[in-house]
């Protein structure tokens, strides 16, 4: 079914340890919208096949260009006017509502916003606009936190032909700078913010599962149950104890 909106997932097979719980997660949470899922062409066919679910659209990047590059590449072959971008460790844990997307970039275009950050940031005012869902408000940002966020399109096609970056400088000076010019806002809620920010987002509630390459236990306290669901093995890597909790 179309719809202004389709979910983009960046991905690359070194992090398929997660596949089966995240695709499983959004088939659990995601109805009525389109899911692309963009990863490397040198991934075992075998483990895609076994892993990413027939209704996500399969797209490929070559594994020798840099990231926006791969990004863009993917874009350019979706027709949605409006992109949800993410990667493959930021786990649904609630509805992903078509209405609520609906609703969202129905606002992007009023506002002329290009770009709408799923939680918190940091304001350029004090305007509060009242989203229509109990205590969620719009408002003006300048923090450039690159993910989950809707994005118009083009714009983000622009950003991606625009700069040359690695998965890591996505958050950059000067990507902050691009994105103050494009009219940004995020999406809060007033009563958790600080607290909930995540789990909470209207746009997209999630577990950011991994952080610097650690696990977020500390942040997420159900989560290494969730994982070890999936047959995850969660002692192959240490537990984050800062960014995650103090910063998001």
């Amino acid at each position: 079914m179309y719809m202004s909106t389709a979910i983009l997932i960046y991905t690359h097979s070194e992090y398929s340890f997660l596949w089966k719980a995240m695709f499983t997660l959004c088939n659990r949470y995601i109805k009525d919208i389109d899911i692309h899922l963009l990863y490397n062409d040198d991934a075992d066919i075998k483990l895609v096949n076994e892993l990413v679910p027939l209704n996500f659209i399969k797209h490929t990047y070559n594994i020798s260009q840099i990231w926006t590059k791969r990004v863009l590449k993917g874009l350019l072959e979706i027709e949605n006017e409006y992109i949800l971008f993410l990667h493959e460790d930021w786990f649904p844990i609630n509805t992903i509502s078509k209405d609520v997307l609906i609703s969202a970039t129905n606002f992007m275009k009023d506002k002329n916003c290009q770009y709408l950050l799923s939680y918190y940031g940091i304001q350029i005012d004090n305007e509060d606009i009242f989203s229509g869902y109990t205590d969620y408000y719009y408002t003006r940002q300048i923090c450039h936190v690159f993910q989950p966020a809707i994005w118009n399109k083009l714009t983000y096609i622009d950003f991606c032909t625009v700069f040359d970056k690695r998965k890591d400088e996505n958050e950059c000076l000067e990507c902050q700078e691009y994105t103050k010019k494009i009219n940004p806002y995020f999406i809060y809620n007033k009563t958790n913010s600080n607290t909930l920010r995540t789990t909470n987002s209207l746009i997209f509630p999630h577990y950011h599962v991994i952080c610097e390459g650690l696990w977020n236990f500390k942040k997420y306290p159900t989560l290494k149950v969730l994982l070890e669901t999936f047959d995850i093995d969660t002692t192959t890597r240490g537990v984050h104890t800062w960014w995650e909790l103090y910063c998001q």
